[in-house]
């Protein structure tokens, strides 16, 4: 069977509220899967919209727990209530000292509607009751940039600027991820130490074996001079938080310089 709207069959929306959810629900789902014009039979005529009915119709409860749906306790008791499912005995819970918690009530729900379902079906719609789905913002810029580049180029060009944004997204998140994976090179490098093949390390344990002096009266003054001017740099000069530095994605470090009134 296929269901369809004539031209101005509907000139605006038409809201639909359902308040009863158990059998006396005067609404039901119907599967249904969109068909394209050239695939509709001739003798229905030219329709702007077509959907076939692939199945039977069912429960509009039933069919969104099949689905996966995200519910609140509240909404989870309201459901045991309307299908007259028993509920877990107080004491018989998962929780502390045996509290029936929403873990308790999705198994029972989910156990009570569907009987016949697999282990794998009924982990499925019970933990899509448990865990609400988020979009992930750092695989929006992926997303938007895979659907506009199924359009085509007479509609891709209303999506330029956001394109555009999303590539360019990419690329400083590319950049970010290169940057984290040379810090992390270079701290490895710091903790492994100097390279045992350049021969640095031995020619310092045999200096040190054989009495050598560790430093020499002119190393000892450079070394303070180092100091004092590395002292002086951090006086005037005092590093950027990491909030400032999240509005400059392509500088891992930066510094505020304090220059005095008087200072040339």
């Amino acid at each position: 069977d296929i269901l369809s709207f004539e031209p101005g069959q509907l000139t605006q929306p038409k809201w639909i509220f359902n308040y009863v959810v158990g059998k006396d629900c005067q609404f039901e789902w119907v599967p249904t899967e969109v068909v394209p014009p050239c695939c509709v039979h001739p003798g229905a005529g030219r329709l702007p919209l077509a959907v076939r009915i692939t199945g039977p119709t069912e429960s509009v409860v039933v069919s969104s727990l099949r689905t996966g749906i995200f519910l609140t306790v509240k909404q989870i008791q309201s459901i045991i209530g309307a299908f007259k499912i028993p509920e877990p005995a107080p004491g018989s819970g998962s929780g502390k000292n045996g509290r029936v918690v929403k873990m308790d009530l999705s198994r029972a729900l989910i156990g009570g509607l569907f009987h016949a379902a697999s282990g794998d079906e009924k982990a499925f719609m019970i933990a899509s009751l448990m865990v609400r789905k988020k979009v992930r913002l750092e695989d929006a810029p992926d997303l938007l940039v895979k659907l506009t580049s199924m359009l085509d180029t007479s509609e891709a060009q209303h999506f330029g600027r956001e394109r555009k944004a999303a590539l360019d997204e990419l690329a400083v998140n590319k950049m970010k991820a290169n940057i984290a994976r040379t810090k992390g090179k270079e701290a490895e490098e710091e903790e492994e130490g100097p390279n045992p093949s350049s021969g640095s390390g031995i020619k310092r344990s045999h200096e040190e074996a054989h009495g050598a002096p560790m430093a020499s009266s002119s190393k000892a003054k450079k070394g303070d001079e180092a100091e004092e001017r590395s002292m002086k740099l951090r006086k005037n000069n005092v590093r950027a938080p990491k909030q400032f530095i999240s509005f400059f994605p392509l500088v891992s470090q930066t510094y505020f310089k304090w220059q005095p009134q008087l200072s040339r």
